[in-house]
């Protein structure tokens, strides 16, 4: 069974909602030392959870954790974006007839149309960039890769500190 484009760019939306959850938790829950967070026997996780980051819409989310550390302005487009698609989408049988699309007459990503092949194949392809960004940051380690050593991730310098000669 082929998913249709609208249940793709939901799903992609879905996944940025949760992992934008899991990198909330992780900031309020993790333990150092341990790189578990996920608490579900714990009543204040579970009311956080449920009543908290249910109810938060995406964009919320995602200024969330850029408030506790800055993310990268490559990210906030691409998650702004997938938002966007998600609404007209979500929200109208056609959403080339919405405000944003009816210039073009089509639901367009970086000037492709959504619904085409090579535009569905850029969307999911910057998704994934965006989401692997995303999950070293809530779990620190995504696909091999550590949090600190991948794609818009800042390069921890280090200081060299010259030895004063003693005279």
């Amino acid at each position: 069974m082929a998913l249709t484009k609208a249940e793709v760019v939901v799903g992609q939306y879905t996944l940025f909602d949760e992992i934008l959850a899991d990198c909330i938790c992780a900031q309020y829950f993790k333990k150092k030392g341990s790189r578990r967070f996920i608490l579900w026997r714990n009543q204040k996780f579970r009311v956080f959870v449920n009543y908290l980051l249910d109810e938060t819409y995406l964009i919320k989310k995602l200024e969330a954790v850029n408030a506790l550390k800055p993310v990268p302005r490559e990210v906030k487009s691409m998650v702004y974006k997938v938002n966007s698609l998600r609404n007209a989408m979500a929200h109208s049988f056609f959403p080339e007839n919405r405000k944003e699309h009816r210039a073009t007459g089509k639901v367009s990503y970086d000037s492709k149309d959504i619904r085409t092949k090579d535009g569905i194949s850029a969307f999911l392809a910057d998704c994934h960039e965006a989401w692997t960004y995303l999950a070293r940051r809530a779990y620190g380690v995504w696909d091999g890769i550590k949090e600190g050593d991948g794609k818009w991730d800042e390069k921890k310098r280090k200081v060299v500190r010259k030895a004063k000669a003693v005279p």
